[in-house]
C-alpha cells in the first residue's frame, strides 16, 4: 500500500498548481495507510480520496449513450461500496472523491472494443491528450447511476489497478461530463508529461 500512497504530497502540490486547492489548505492524511488520502488542514471532517484513473476497459454501451474515452473515468466497485457504507455510518464525514484522469499516452486502439464501435457506427473517434479532474461524492454518483455502467478488468491486468490479489475486477465506469469536472490540460506542458505519468502508476 505504501507504493500507492507515496505520491500524496506531490499530488497535492499538483492540485495547488492548477488552483484546485488553495496553498496549504490540504495535507496528506496522517491517520493510516488505508484512510482517505488527504484531509482539509482546517476541518478534519473534510477528506479527499484521490483516484488516478484511466481505464481502457469501458463498457461499450457507454459509447452508444454518447460518451467516449475522453469522458469516462472509473472507480473500483469494492472501494465505492466501502465508501458508501462509511458515508452512511458517518454522516458528519465530508468525503470528496477525486477522479484524476491523465489521458496523455494512450491511443484510440488501446480502448477495449472501440474498434467494433467505430466499424458499427462509422463515427470518428479520437482520444484527446488532456488532463481532467472531477470532484464528486458517493451521493452524486448514486444520483447519476442511470448513466454509469460496470465493466470488468480481465485477471491478467488486475494488478495494474489493485494490490489485492483477490479483487474481482469490477469497475464502475463514470461519465465525468455529468459531474463537476475541471479541464486542466493547459498545465500539461508546464508540469511535464513525465511528472504526470510517474504519479499515475
Amino acid at each position: 500500500m505504501r507504493r500507492y500512497k507515496r505520491h500524496e504530497q506531490q499530488t497535492i502540490q499538483l492540485y495547488e498548481q492548477v488552483d484546485l486547492f488553495p496553498p496549504n489548505s490540504v495535507i496528506p492524511n496522517p491517520d493510516s495507510d488505508f484512510a482517505d488520502d488527504f484531509v482539509c488542514a482546517t476541518d478534519p471532517r473534510t477528506r479527499y480520496e484521490s483516484k488516478l484513473c484511466y481505464s481502457t476497459f469501458h463498457h461499450p454501451e457507454l459509447y452508444d449513450m454518447g460518451y467516449d474515452a475522453n469522458d469516462i473515468a472509473y472507480i473500483r466497485m469494492d472501494q465505492l461500496q466501502r465508501y458508501q457504507q462509511e458515508d452512511k455510518e458517518n454522516p458528519e464525514l465530508k468525503r470528496i472523491i477525486i477522479l484524476d484522469c491523465r489521458i496523455i499516452d494512450l491511443s484510440c486502439s488501446a480502448i477495449c472494443r472501440v474498434n467494433d464501435f467505430i466499424s458499427r457506427t462509422n463515427r470518428f473517434y479520437e482520444v484527446e491528450k488532456r488532463w481532467t479532474i472531477t470532484m464528486t461524492t458517493t451521493k452524486e454518483l448514486e444520483e447519476i447511476s442511470n448513466k454509469t455502467l460496470t465493466s470488468r478488468v480481465p485477471p491478467y491486468r488486475r494488478n495494474a489497478y489493485c494490490n489485492n490479489p483477490n479483487w474481482d475486477g469490477w469497475l464502475l465506469n463514470i461519465p465525468t461530463s455529468e459531474l463537476k469536472t475541471y479541464n486542466v490540460t493547459r498545465a500539461i506542458p508546464t508540469i511535464g508529461e513525465d511528472v504526470l505519468l510517474a504519479a499515475r502508476v
